[in-house]
Order: structure tokens, then sequence, then C-alpha cells
């Protein structure tokens, strides 16, 4: 099928915090173009990443303070396809680029005014937003900040033209869509913060199961990739993590690359997003075993945290997870998605005490794929439990189906 223009209307369920032309301000308008294609482009880079791994072709290698990222080739080849087999556009050096196919417009719908963030305080992702550093409550440079979100309920319309001769204008959004339903957009995405609900799509035909469309979408990147690597498409041996987040089928001692969870029927966010608040895993599990274990790290790790004068590297959370109500086109409940990938820094310290202050409770380990793996093994588990303890519900695994 050929599209020429795709209309797909949104609203969101969770607070909406864009990202504007200063950091800490949000964006009134609530949703740019800006926005839809770093999600898009982020999920197309995890689709076309997780076939390259599958066939062997993405390993990474190690560097002095990241145990794997992807190599200067395989940052090519993944950036050339989803810039220009997939569409999306792409520069890569002076002579090397490519436009995107699509242009994108967004149509506030419904007006919402922008109202304090701490009416959603109960948000750890807000409170720690709104929260101002050590550094500044020393020198007494501001007060608390006063963040404004767009409180859920406003809606959008997400305008996207392709040429109606573009053949694979279908996968890119496709891609699209499930990034749309499985993450949020703005600050605090990765914690289901700015998700939307998918109210219509028009102009292109999509089934409403998600794990049907995401199987689809993984079949016909793997046939774009094949394409792509010709001769090279042979499949090699896996013997390591990816170097980056992706969306694959394959497995790592037995733990699988990628897990997309959806927990139906669940009628509040608050529930699953607060597995990442310690204090409230605590209260439910009785006892947290990522932290027993000292492997609390790989819930992600927090941007300019200082420990005696040597910044710790940021790293996202391998968990996302989205929030949606019944009146969605794929259904009510949560999705999770978990990655499993290398991109953590070679060392990791404990430290034990108030923050930044080093005790003989320090306990610094190197990472490698062995480590990485039980860790986010005893993390799924531990959000298993503590799922089925505040919704009365098990996560569903949806993806991918062989992994049941």
């Amino acid at each position: 099928m050929q599209v020429s223009e795709v209309v797909i209307k949104v609203q969101n369920t969770t607070p909406l915090l864009t990202g504007w032309y200063e950091p800490d301000l949000v964006d009134p308008v609530g949703l740019r173009p800006t926005e839809i294609k770093g999600l898009w482009r982020w999920w197309a880079r995890a689709f076309v990443g997780g076939v390259l791994y599958d066939l062997g072709h993405l390993k990474g290698q190690p560097t002095p303070n990241i145990y794997l990222r992807p190599s200067k080739d395989e940052v090519s080849i993944i950036s050339r396809i989803v810039g220009q087999n997939l569409g999306l556009g792409y520069a890569s050096g002076r002579f090397s680029s490519s436009a995107s196919r699509f242009k994108i417009y967004v149509e506030k719908d419904v007006s919402k005014q922008l109202v304090k963030g701490d009416m959603y305080s109960r948000y750890m992702r807000i409170k720690l937003l709104m929260r101002k550093t050590r550094a500044e409550e020393r020198k007494g440079e501001r007060t608390k900040e006063e963040i404004k979100v767009i409180p859920p309920g406003a809606s959008f319309k997400i305008h996207i033209k392709a040429p109606p001769n573009f053949p694979l204008a279908d996968t890119a959004l496709k891609i699209l869509i499930i990034g749309l339903q499985i993450m949020g957009v703005g600050k605090g995405s990765r914690r289901g913060l700015g998700s939307l609900d998918l109210l219509s799509i028009e102009g292109f035909n999509v089934e409403n199961k998600l794990p049907k469309v995401i199987e689809e979408t993984y079949s016909e990147v793997k046939e774009i990739v094949e394409k792509e690597l010709g001769e090279l498409r042979e499949q090699k041996t896996l013997y390591r993590v990816p170097p980056l987040p992706v969306v694959s089928r394959g497995k790592v001692e037995d733990v699988s690359v990628t897990r997309i969870y959806h927990i139906s029927k669940l009628t509040s966010y608050e529930k699953i997003h607060n597995f990442f608040v310690r204090s409230t895993r605590t209260s439910v599990l009785g006892q947290d075993t990522l932290m027993l274990k000292q492997e609390a790290w790989v819930l992600g790790l927090p941007r300019g945290v200082v420990r005696k004068g040597k910044e710790v590297t940021r790293r996202a959370s391998p968990f996302t997870m989205s929030f949606h109500k019944e009146q969605n086109f794929f259904g009510q409940g949560a999705y999770v998605a978990v990655f499993l990938s290398g991109d953590w820094p070679t060392k990791i310290a404990w430290y034990q005490g108030p923050q930044g202050q080093q005790t003989e409770g320090q306990k610094t380990k190197k990472e490698n794929d062995t480590s990485i793996v039980e860790a986010l093994k005893v993390a799924v588990d531990e959000f298993i439990t503590y799922t089925k303890r505040v919704t009365g519900n098990e996560p569903n695994l949806i993806w991918p189906t062989q992994s049941r």
C-alpha cells in the first residue's frame, strides 16, 4: 500500500513535559514535530539494529569507559538504512546525507493550559525535576523549581506526508505507531510521562493487535536489511549482548534481548510508575533484592551524579513504559519494554552513606556480559512480582512470542 498523508489523533493520558528553548521550561504547545521525529528515529534504529544483531552483524566494540559501543561501520549502516531505506533522513559526513522523505506538522486540537507540576508531584519523575540540586541549595541560587506540565486530556493531530511513490512508507509508519504506543514523549518519557492514546489513524490501515504489528514490522525490516547486506547477510554466531538497545528476537545466556509486556485492565499509572521508587518497591515486595545484591544500577544511572570529583556517565533505564485508557486504538493498560544491551560504564562503584561520601561500603564492579544479564534478570523478576502484587495481574509477554 502506498500512502500520501496520514493523520494520527492522540491524547495524553499522563502529564506531558516537552522541552523548549530552555531545558527547564515546558513547551506550551505541548507536542512538536521534533518530538515525533526523535521518537520515530529511536525506534527505527532499534528495529534495524535488532535485525543486524540477530544476523550477527552488530557486535560493538569496547571503549575505556563504556563496556560496548557500536563501531563506526555499524553506526554508518544503521544510519543509512534508517535514513535512506526507511526515509527518515540522516547526515553522515560532508558528502553523505539524505533529507527525510516525511513531512510532519502537529495540530493542537484541544486547548489545555499549563498547570503547576506540584499537582502531579506524586510521580517521582516530576518530583525529581522540581528538586533543586545540592550545590544550588548550598549556594542559595534558586528555590524549588516551579515546573509546569500539560495535564492529561490534551489532544493533538499528527499530520504525516510521504511521497506517494515511496514503497517503504508502510514499514516506517508502523515503526512510528509502535513507538507512540510503547513509549511516551518529552521529559520522563521512559517512565511513562507523556503517554499518548492513539484515538484514530486516518489514511493508513493497521491492525489493532500490537504483537502482530510488531512481528510484521520486524519481518519487513529484516527484508530491507538483508537486501542491503547482500552477500554479507549470512547469519553469524552471536556471542555477546548488543551494543545498544534493539528490537531483537535473540537471547544471551537464555535471557531475551528484548521483552515487551502488556499489563491489561490497569487503571492506575502511578502503580506501575512507582516500581522505580525504592521505598514503594520495598514496601510492596518486603525486601528489595536489587539493593541487597547491589544491582540497582541496572534501573538507570542519573545525569550529573558526581562521586569524588569523577562524573558518573548517565545511562537511561533499560525499561520503558506507557499507560493507556480504554479509548486507545490498541486497548487499555500499560506497556513495558525491557532492553538488554552493553552500553553501560565499564566500572560502577557502590556507595553507602550520604550522597557523594565514600565509605567502607564502597564496592566497584567491572561490568561484562554476565553481570549485565544477571542484574537485568533480577530487575525483571522484581518487576513481575511487584506488578502481580499491586495490580493482581501478571504482565503478559507479547513479544517476542517464542520467548514465552
